[in-house]
């Protein structure tokens, strides 16, 4: 379990691991592993809490390049957790 980062007013390229936030109408990850790679959450379902953090379902795939650079798993509450 890694905890997650909410940040505010970047652009998903200015993302480091573990970064969650809005960007103009659609949630942005970058999950905690390096180069994965933010993703766009557009196809999924986000619940913000009261505390900020937000749960995503379903799980989460980010997919990188010919090398095949993948990340599956959650996040809920913020806190990131892999398959």
């Amino acid at each position: 379990m890694v905890v997650g980062r909410r940040v505010y007013n970047l652009q998903p390229h200015e993302m480091q691991p573990g970064d969650y936030g809005l960007w103009g109408d659609y949630w942005w990850v970058y999950p905690p592993k390096e180069h994965s790679g933010p993703g766009c959450l557009k196809l999924h379902t986000v619940v913000e809490h009261e505390d900020k953090t937000i749960t995503v379902t379903p799980s989460i795939l980010i997919s990188e390049d010919m090398y095949m650079k993948t990340w599956h798993g959650f996040l809920t509450k913020g806190e990131w957790n892999p398959c």
